[in-house]
């Protein structure tokens, strides 16, 4: 089943559940800067399946919209080196035909539809966004600084490590997705996501500023790795955890599959978005 936006009488995007789902998604947190209303909106929306995932965009105000297509600009910047025969992610083949149909769209006397309600949340969990932890992929200059500054100090300074590269090349290898753990404004926490291909992925270099650790925010940020790896299809998830990250693993339903390792090996099935 596929999903639709529509962008005016004659135009629309189509993808699959999969592909909308991951576009939305993307595009939402791409905005969360700009339009926390619009992008949480958004997010829940990429969280529902067709035909309750479609919307026509002429029912958002002008600035509203004016704000989705910068979300699609910005969505698409991030992913515009993709190779997709590498690496082939539904949701970058969606927002790349998002932004294939953006610019001035039909006015006058196109059908009229009705206003978006963007106070429609389904999950309640989204709502939390508007003031709560969140996870977003790394694109801003700011952005790495604070993802380099919460490895550096948790991963190396605070283990007497000295070394650290914040220019080691698998941070911007295609397919990796650096991510920060976003609490109101203040970024709480760092990880990578690997896309290994055959729906499996692998979480990396998992850390918590010091001053947020014990509060919660890993499982936050270790859900939302679930929830952005299952919309890029994964359906399963390794980690090599320090060994004393073993049992905080084994809580959020991870299975050991390798003991006899310094980093024990850990694996994860997923619930992929279809």
């Amino acid at each position: 089943m596929a999903g639709i936006v529509r962008i005016d009488d004659n135009t629309a995007v189509h993808a699959s559940n999969l592909g909308m789902s991951g576009a939305l998604w993307k595009i939402g947190a791409a905005i969360l800067d700009i339009d926390r209303h619009l992008a949480c909106w958004l997010i829940d929306k990429s969280q529902r399946t067709a035909p309750f995932g479609d919307f026509d965009l002429r029912g958002l105000s002008p600035e509203a919209r004016a704000t989705f297509w910068i979300g699609v600009e910005r969505a698409n910047e991030k992913s515009r080196d993709w190779d997709q025969d590498a690496v082939y992610s539904p949701s970058v083949e969606a927002v790349r035909s998002f932004h294939e149909k953006r610019g001035p769209q039909c006015d006058g006397d196109e059908e009229k539809v009705d206003p978006i309600d963007l106070d429609e949340i389904w999950f309640e969990e989204n709502r939390a966004w508007q003031d709560g932890a969140w996870v977003v992929e790394v694109a801003t200059p700011e952005q790495w600084q604070s993802y380099h500054d919460i490895r550096r100090s948790v991963l190396f300074e605070a283990r007497g490590l000295t070394g650290y590269n914040a220019n080691h090349p698998d941070d911007r290898m295609q397919g990796h997705m650096p991510v920060l753990l976003m609490f109101r404004t203040t970024p709480v926490g760092a990880a990578r996501l690997d896309l290994m291909g055959d729906s499996e992925a692998c979480v990396r270099t998992v850390a918590i500023h010091r001053e947020f650790q014990g509060r919660g925010f890993g499982r936050a940020l270790m859900a939302g790795l679930d929830d952005l790896a299952a919309r890029h299809g994964v359906g399963r998830l390794t980690v090599h955890a320090a060994p004393d990250a073993v049992g905080f693993y084994e809580a959020l339903g991870w299975i050991i599959v390798e003991a006899a390792i310094d980093n024990p090996l850990l694996g994860k099935e997923l619930q992929a978005d279809v």
